[in-house]
């Protein structure tokens, strides 16, 4: 349960420190502080940190079989008004230090589209096919009340 909350995290961390090293500006690891900008772009990572902290422990939680598949539908927390709260706390992530580093320069910005394209795509084509084996008509339903990455307007948490 937290060791997949450990790992999960490791690993994004990972990706993200990866992200920064791609897009970090040739002065240093840490950003300038620009004032307003700066803590508006931490203010993001922080939320977007929040959510995805949230959601890995919600995740966490879920009973699982011994093969280590969930064995029920998440539908609880952050997952009730999205479908994908870990993934959209990562980009809310990226779109802080976006902000944070400054990092406008059009292949900075392709680097970082591409990467949200290829997520995706990869929840599209990989993660919702296998979850709707598994859960069928039950993950339908909850595909048609809940979107997969914005909230809809009036939702109560």
């Amino acid at each position: 349960m937290i060791g997949d909350f450990v790992a999960r995290t490791a690993v994004w961390i990972a990706a993200i420190g990866l992200w920064v090293g791609l897009h970090r500006p040739s002065s240093g690891f840490l950003p300038e502080w620009t004032g307003a900008a700066s803590a508006l772009g931490w203010a993001i990572v922080a939320s977007g940190a929040w959510l995805y902290t949230v959601s890995a422990l919600a995740l966490a939680r879920i009973k699982r079989d011994a093969s280590g598949t969930p064995t029920r539908l998440l539908v609880l927390g952050p997952y009730r008004l999205v479908r994908n709260p870990l993934y959209l706390g990562i980009v809310i992530i990226i779109v802080g230090l976006t902000v944070v580093y400054r990092s406008w320069q059009p292949s900075a910005l392709a680097r970082t589209a591409l990467l949200f394209v290829l997520g995706h795509l990869a929840v599209v084509y990989l993660e919702e096919p296998g979850v709707r084996r598994r859960f069928g008509a039950d993950y339908d339903d909850y595909c048609s009340r809940v979107p997969r990455w914005l909230p809809r307007p009036g939702r109560q948490v």
